[in-house]
């Protein structure tokens, strides 16, 4: 008889014969995550020939009384816990961990029946969201057969399984994703979701040496959950990065082919697999037997409550300069610092801009009363680094020529300040505020940025300039350079309200400290 991958391969065979060209077998998946009529078609096909698409773990007789009422016998519901693999990655990969979790579950009391699920070719994204659907209700099934009793249904993804299970979730009585988050403030290149308004309790683990999803993406969960009540949240929505634990420990920590040809790489980490493995499920489990059973007093609450105030202490210092206070602060003086005029100089006013075209017709202004209003996109489509969460600051300044100009008597204390030195004293700033660790760890083996002189020519328009990037150059295998696009306008010789502009991409602390402690190991 044909297995599970054996039978997924016929059936794209098959497929190709029917989808016009120049669809190839390396974008089949993609076309087909894009038409609903052909996911519901393979579902249908596929379905006779798999009945049972699982790896179904019972729980064992061993750790917890197991009778046909295991609840009577433990004084916990007993739980059925449905694992569901990340991008191109296989059921067996998942094998160890999750019986590493069903283990430490049982250690704490509780009977777990758990499952591994399959997508179709290994990929989430190929029948779109009602697959997580169809692989619960075959666990189901299966529990049934078995005779395996719950009360319970904990669904867990891991990485692009969890995301394809968002929609799943909430239909259950707990949500675990590991190595992925709901985007809460919609930063990233995905919709987000609320982790505070999710009406059932999730675990969201990045861990610390993460490098498909940086755990610094847990920023926005924290900022999210801050309205809860922290003893709630701290069981009901932990938020948590264990420490050294990279993406694909939580598999069998090795990378498929397929995702390193969409260039996708871990974070190196001295943690051993079993090590990992251990810490990821010891949290798992301390969140379902919270999170399901209750008293908020117990050993695994004390658990989950000291991890996730060690990610908050880990983030506080990142979560501060991404901080709409400090993020005000550092735009003011990046305006001082370009004018590098004596005394106090005149009060900056920010002007904050959510979309594109109203940055591009915006003009900053500088009065003779002594304020200066500049403008801010943070323009979420281009990023600095590898992907990263901070959004990336196109800023409008007046130059210094111009609020000379505007206020007699004023003097300059030397020539305008340009980007390239303003980027290198963020990075330095920045350098100082991370944490001992992060800071020789960086100074040993993360690749250095060297500041490159301005690009201050190439744009026909303003809106040339507003859309290129903050650029990363390789200069070396283990050097970077950043440089900065700048638009400048004279005094003389355009429309006085084309006047005097200083625009320019700059190095937020954000992004420094992203490139500290993730992006200078990729």
């Amino acid at each position: 008889m044909l297995g599970r991958q054996a039978i997924d391969h016929h059936i794209l065979l098959l497929l190709l014969a029917f989808i016009p060209s120049p669809v190839g077998a390396g974008e089949l998946e993609l076309f087909i995550s894009q038409h609903k009529i052909l996911q519901d078609s393979i579902r249908r096909i596929r379905k006779p020939f798999l009945p049972k698409e699982i790896i179904f773990l019972q729980s064992s007789k061993k750790r917890v009384q197991n009778f046909p009422n295991e609840k009577k016998n433990t004084g916990k519901p007993p739980i059925l816990f449905i694992m569901l693999p990340g991008f191109a990655k296989s059921p067996k990969s998942y094998l160890n961990i999750t019986k590493r979790i069903q283990r430490q579950a049982e250690e704490r009391g509780v009977v777990v029946h758990a499952a591994i699920g399959s997508f179709f070719a290994d990929i989430p994204s190929t029948l779109g969201r009602e697959e997580v659907t169809d692989i619960v209700e075959a666990t189901k099934s299966l529990a049934k057969e078995s005779r395996a009793n719950y009360e319970k249904i904990v669904l867990c993804g891991h990485s692009m399984g969890a995301f394809m299970a968002f929609d799943e979730a909430p239909k259950h009585d707990a949500f675990v994703q590991l190595g992925a988050t709901f985007n809460s403030k919609g930063n990233l290149r995905w919709d987000g979701r609320s982790l505070a308004s999710f009406p059932k309790p999730v675990l969201t683990m990045v861990g610390e040496r993460d490098g498909f999803v940086r755990y610094l993406a847990l920023a926005d969960e924290l900022d999210d959950v801050e309205s809860l009540p922290s003893e709630y949240a701290s069981i009901q929505k932990p938020v948590i990065a264990p420490l050294d634990v990279t993406h694909m420990q939580a598999a069998d920590n090795v990378i498929s082919e397929d995702a390193v040809k969409l260039g996708r790489s871990d974070l190196t980490s001295g943690l051993p697999l079993k090590r990992a493995q251990d810490i990821i499920a010891g949290i798992v489990a301390d969140f379902m037997v919270a999170s399901t059973t209750g008293p908020e007093t117990s050993s695994v609450a004390t658990n989950l409550k000291e991890n996730v105030d060690e990610t908050q202490r880990r983030l506080e210092t990142f979560r501060k300069i991404r901080s709409s206070e400090y993020v005000e602060k550092y735009l003011e003086n990046m305006q001082k610092r370009v004018l590098n005029i004596e005394g106090d100089g005149p009060t900056i006013y920010p002007l904050w801009h959510n979309e594109k075209v109203h940055f591009v017709y915006s003009k900053p202004q500088a009065t003779a009363e002594g304020d200066v209003y500049i403008h801010a996109f943070p323009d979420k489509d281009l990023r600095f680094g590898m992907g990263q969460v901070s959004p990336m600051l196109s800023l409008k300044f007046k130059s210094q020529e111009s609020v000379l100009d505007v206020l007699p008597g004023t003097k300059a204390k030397g020539p305008q300040v340009k980007a390239q030195a303003l980027n290198e004293e963020t990075f330095h700033e920045v350098l100082r505020m991370v944490t001992k660790e992060e800071r020789e760890r960086y100074l040993e083996h993360g690749k250095k940025l060297q500041f490159l002189p301005d690009k201050d020519s190439g744009w026909v328009t303003g809106v040339d300039w507003v859309n290129h990037p903050l650029e990363v150059v390789e200069v070396d295998e283990s050097t970077r350079g950043i440089r900065s696009p700048v638009l400048h306008s004279p005094m003389e010789g355009v429309p006085p309200k084309f006047r005097g502009m200083c625009y320019m991409k700059l190095l937020t602390p954000a992004q420094a400290y992203e490139w500290i402690v993730h992006d200078s190991f990729k």
